[in-house]
């Protein structure tokens, strides 16, 4: 279970931080990269598949997790403040406890022990974000799906193609998207019901992107298939009751708590050493370059509905 939800987490100027030395820059909180060599090393001197990994050339990616644990956690500071989210302390015992203790989340998430707490904690925050905003939250938005046809890649391409065309006119949006395979025409599209109804799409960016935001996700990964879409409208109903959110699994709320920090990191900047790669937005992720992200978003000229 813990596996399964550590693999959630896992360049200033003038008066800013400087991206010299830093791994990652968050806003104006800088991570240094002596912090994820120690934290790497600590890996390598305590858990064998890290060394398994060295062999066989992949600790990069084992280096990009780790960025991203802290990235997550820096936002999460953020996150939580402005949602008024806490961790209750019996709640972050009980989820160490449910894995087997400190030893056993310190061995399946390749921490020193000292560090499982503030693990733990991270996971039950991003856990109550995403209860928070489950009853809350609404988006509308016009889409349409593409299918892959022909060359490998031959549909990620179109689906960029036209997402460019509608970012530069978004009036002619629902026009542009009638060429699609299957059009897509959401007006307040709650995210309780998404995470019922389209779990996939409710921890997707298209909940954690702004108005004006045109997407180009994978709706379903296993498919081929690509979204491109426009976000016309996101609310949050500050009123709104925790209700909603009662029987949502666990690890989906997690993921949804975790696509509820792209507003954050999209307002502060997140700002990634190049050696590790570049801040995926979409994925929430570092990929290892801009070619390798996991989906694209481009801002629109002006939004009518």
């Amino acid at each position: 279970m813990f596996g399964t939800m550590v693999t959630v987490l896992v360049a200033g100027c003038g008066s800013g931080p400087s991206q010299v030395g830093s791994a990652v820059i968050v806003g104006k909180t800088a991570v240094p990269v002596s912090q994820v060599r120690d934290a790497l090393q600590w890996q390598l001197d305590n858990v064998p598949r890290v060394r398994q990994l060295q062999d066989s050339g992949n600790l990069p990616q084992v280096s990009r997790q780790l960025v991203r644990r802290r990235v997550v956690h820096q936002l999460l500071d953020v996150a939580t403040e402005r949602a008024g989210v806490r961790a209750d302390e019996d709640a972050v015992s009980e989820l160490i406890e449910s894995v087997g203790g400190q030893g056993a989340v310190s061995e399946q998430a390749g921490i020193a022990p000292q560090r499982v707490r503030r693990l733990a904690t991270d996971q039950v925050l991003l856990r109550e974000l995403g209860k928070h905003y489950v009853p809350r939250l609404t988006i509308s938005f016009v889409g349409g799906i593409i299918t892959p046809r022909g060359a490998s890649g031959a549909a990620e391409d179109a689906a960029r193609e036209l997402a460019e065309k509608i970012a530069a006119h978004p009036d002619r949006a629902g026009t542009l998207l009638q060429r699609t395979d299957k059009s897509v025409h959401k007006e307040n599209f709650a995210l309780s019901d998404a995470v019922r109804q389209a779990p996939e799409l409710s921890t997707s960016a298209l909940y954690g992107a702004s108005p004006g935001t045109v997407l180009v996700i994978q709706p379903t990964r296993s498919r081929g298939s690509w979204m491109v879409a426009l976000v016309r409208d996101r609310t949050i109903d500050a009123s709104a009751a925790g209700a909603a959110a009662g029987n949502v699994d666990a690890r989906l709320m997690t993921q949804v708590g975790l696509r509820m920090l792209q507003p954050v990191a999209a307002d502060l900047g997140v700002k990634i050493n190049p050696r590790y790669g570049v801040w995926d937005a979409t994925a929430m992720d570092i990929a290892p370059s801009e070619q390798e992200v996991a989906g694209y978003q481009f801002r629109s000229r002006t939004v009518r509905s």
